[in-house]
């Protein structure tokens, strides 16, 4: 290989796109050559990791093995993501429990909500206005100066809390 084969490969090398006898021959030209060893490395550090040696060889028949055993079962095809039923059909006992416990309180914490929202004021509340400040619980600042930002907040919460605004 010469020079200006190895500098026209450099982008398929780089990404990946080189057959492995392609990177056999830039190896060992990237060996011999230490102007074209200096461009390839300056321009992909990681070049010089896929030059460098011999990648090791498959097994033979390492296809074969691993489809027998995954047809006899002790190997499991891995299920999409998205397959909700089928993890559904996989999973154990406990799994299931886990999930409807939790779908049942979740409704029914919905359920006692709703309820309680639906109930109105309590009998303490009954004709007199609420005041929005109250629930927030800010005494802290209840003594804000005359005129300051909060003060101006407060005035205004307190006439929409009253009707007005």
């Amino acid at each position: 290989m010469r020079c200006s084969d190895v500098r026209q490969c450099r982008e398929t090398l780089s990404s990946g796109g080189l057959p492995p006898e392609g990177i056999r021959e830039v190896g060992s030209h990237l060996r011999t050559c230490p102007a074209c060893r200096a461009v390839l490395l300056a321009d992909d550090p990681l070049i010089g990791v896929l030059t460098a040696g011999e990648s090791p060889e498959t097994p033979a028949h390492l296809a074969l093995r691993i489809q027998a055993l995954v047809r006899s079962g002790r190997i499991q095809e891995p299920l999409p993501v998205w397959d909700l039923w089928g993890w559904w059909r996989q999973s154990p006992f406990p799994a299931h429990a886990a999930a409807a416990a939790t779908l049942v309180l979740g409704l029914a914490a919905g359920f006692l909500m709703g309820v309680d929202s639906d109930r109105g004021p309590g009998p303490g509340m009954v004709g007199r206005p609420a005041d929005p400040l109250a629930a927030l619980a800010l005494d802290a600042l209840a003594d804000a100066p005359a005129g300051s930002l909060t003060e101006s907040y407060f005035s205004l919460a307190r006439q929409t809390g009253q009707g007005g605004i």
